[in-house]
């Protein structure tokens, strides 16, 4: 009798756990950025490339239904690669493009993020070289969720900075790089009891990684290992582990 009531109540808590999953708003950011420090040579030379890698999920709101909904405090899923499904997660697929507009200095899109970045050291140089970038960009999207019974939306802004620095091989590139993330999220919640909203919340990403990644033409593949500290308001704080693969072709 005793073993049957223990599995009752590890049934009645997963139930619970999928109960509050469900009727939550989570918004994904990813921390798999490629920084690289390299910009191709010539103008209009580039690349276009996909990503998977493992994103960072912030949940601003939980109980959607409720009256009224819970805003705060803002959770990290801290949830890193364990395995090969968390890699191909398809929540973690993005399309990006590169492309050199004058000199050393390229645009770029990827997950949302379109920028900039200046190659400051060793353009044009070969094997051996050591390279360095800077860079910045900027996105605004929308996140919704969306049941029969109650919806949210969230407008989301954020900003990016960073460098990067690394060594030419005779063919791969090795580099370390950091960039600072900066996330604005306005949200509005409607159920059966009415509008709520808007609930602002605010965030800060401090990305460090360390990646290898072809820089000729033809095929490009890059592998990437970012650890990311995230700070949400005044009294959250954790850290999320994110392994990225970038696959492409180069010009």
């Amino acid at each position: 009798m005793g073993g049957f009531n223990h599995i009752f109540v590890k049934l009645g808590f997963a139930l619970c756990s999928l109960f509050l999953i469900s009727c939550s708003h989570t918004i994904e950011f990813p921390t798999s950025r490629f920084a690289v420090p390299f910009v191709a040579p010539d103008s209009l030379k580039g690349n276009v490339n996909a990503n998977i890698s493992d994103p960072a999920s912030i949940t601003v709101a939980t109980n959607l239904d409720g009256n009224p909904p819970t805003h705060g405090p803002v959770s990290v899923n801290t949830d890193n690669v364990d395995d090969l499904s968390d890699l191909i997660s398809a929540d973690a697929f993005s399309v990006g493009i590169e492309l050199t507009i004058l000199g050393p200095v390229e645009i770029f899109y990827d997950s949302k993020m379109a920028g900039l970045r200046w190659q400051v050291l060793g353009h044009g140089g070969g094997p051996g070289t050591w390279v360095a970038s800077i860079q910045g960009g900027a996105t605004s999207f929308e996140e919704t969720t969306n049941q029969s019974d109650y919806s949210a939306s969230s407008k989301v802004k954020s900003t990016q900075k960073g460098l990067s620095i690394g060594r030419q091989g005779e063919k791969v590139l090795a580099y370390v790089s950091y960039l600072e993330e900066d996330h604005s999220v306005e949200t509005n919640i409607s159920n059966s009891n009415g509008a709520f909203g808007p609930y602002e919340d605010s965030g800060k990403h401090k990305i460090y990684s360390i990646g290898m990644s072809t820089y000729s033409s033809h095929f490009l593949i890059g592998l990437e290992y970012s650890y990311a500290n995230i700070e949400w308001e005044t009294d959250v704080s954790d850290v999320h582990e994110s392994l990225g693969l970038r696959l492409g072709f180069a010009w």
